[in-house]
């Protein structure tokens, strides 16, 4: 501790004492003096697991890094009897290239990312609430901005290792999705300028759109790479506002569940994300935000899914003491369908996304069905 006060008195005699009020200064500079370890926020679900300020990464026993391309799966759908037009579900991501759900019917499998180059994509999914006034165009402009527009993504950086910060660093997220939200309401309700609405649409497009959103960011990590066969580590970011969720299954049992809600969560309430700011101000605050990070290793699965289906997935999960549910791979609608006859999901929009690495071989996009 010599050095801190001959530290202090020197600063003092350059008439710099004023800086030393500064907490940035005083954690910044004195602190990484006598390097300190950093300080856990507990916003990170698995705190062992992602990449320190070294670009190292500690996996865990039993482990191993992905060894190939990385797939993801999507599929779309309406409740039964509606036309996909009807759908307030959507999905974007981003690899590169924008990718958003089009007013087609899609079940397919695209790769994502390389062992030769690996790079990071984002994706995203929304529900719109069927109660508000056109929620699914508002649901699709949230997926596809939150995939390549910069505040999103910056926001999902937030860092792990903060001190006892989490409800300020969420707070933070709140104000800036209230930001980023009123934004984008403006680019939304430009297509019904000079629009003639009839009065009782007018009045509902007054009390605007709701949509909740998930946004999932996955990023090779780990030291720089000297050769091209040298396997890869995946870390993943997630921020959730609503009832999506997504599902981390690690040999074939669930290791992760973002955000992690009791069955009795999937319901009517759920947080949203409006084109009303008044809404967002009374709703959008640190306790709709969930944060957390995850790596991705060989073997595991990620499941994202709108609400009807991810309550369905957590109640199967729960109910078969955490293994993961038999869903197969290239799903087709008969296979939802065959839930709702059976009354096991209730006939709401659908939206999944799967990430998993297999051989090159299963990913073939597969045709669009009638």
């Amino acid at each position: 501790m010599a050095f801190h006060h001959k530290l202090l008195n020197w600063l003092q005699g350059w008439r710099f004492s004023r800086w030393l009020t500064v907490p940035l200064f005083t954690e910044y500079f004195l602190m990484r003096h006598f390097k300190q370890k950093p300080r856990d926020t507990g916003l990170s679900t698995e705190k062992s697991q992602g990449p320190d300020n070294r670009g190292n990464t500690n996996l865990p026993p039993g482990s191993e890094p992905i060894t190939g391309e990385l797939y993801l799966e999507l599929i779309r759908l309406p409740k039964l009897g509606h036309s996909l037009k009807s759908c307030d579900d959507a999905w974007g991501f981003f690899d590169g290239k924008i990718h958003v759900c089009a007013e087609a019917q899609t079940c397919e499998i695209r790769p994502l990312g390389s062992l030769k180059k690996p790079s990071g994509f984002t994706v995203a999914v929304s529900d719109g609430a069927s109660d508000s006034f056109d929620s699914g165009s508002w649901a699709r402009l949230l997926t596809k901005e939150a995939v390549c527009e910069g505040t999103v993504r910056k926001l999902m950086s937030i860092p792990s290792d903060a001190s006892k910060v989490q409800h300020r660093q969420l707070g933070f997220i709140a104000t800036r999705l209230r930001a980023w939200a009123a934004k984008l309401a403006q680019e939304w309700r430009q297509q019904y300028n000079g629009s003639n609405l009839p009065w009782y649409l007018v009045e509902k497009l007054e009390q605007g759109a709701h949509a909740t959103l998930l946004v999932a960011e996955f990023l090779p990590s780990g030291p720089r790479r000297s050769s091209s066969n040298q396997p890869v580590i995946w870390t993943y970011r997630v921020l959730a506002i609503g009832d999506n969720c997504l599902f981390h299954f690690r040999k074939n049992r669930l290791h992760n569940m973002i955000p992690n809600l009791d069955l009795d969560q999937f319901g009517n309430t759920p947080y949203l994300i409006a084109t009303r700011e008044d809404y967002n101000e009374q709703h959008l605050k640190p306790e709709a935000v969930n944060w957390a990070q995850g790596q991705f290793l060989a073997g595991d699965e990620i499941w994202i899914a709108t609400d009807a289906l991810s309550a369905w997935i957590a109640r199967r999960c729960r109910n078969g003491n955490n293994n993961r549910p038999d869903v197969p791979v290239r799903l087709t609608e008969q296979f939802f369908h065959d839930l709702r006859e059976r009354r096991q999901i209730r006939n709401d929009d659908i939206t999944f996304l799967r990430v998993y690495s297999k051989s090159p071989s299963c990913a073939k996009p597969l045709k669009k069905q009638a």
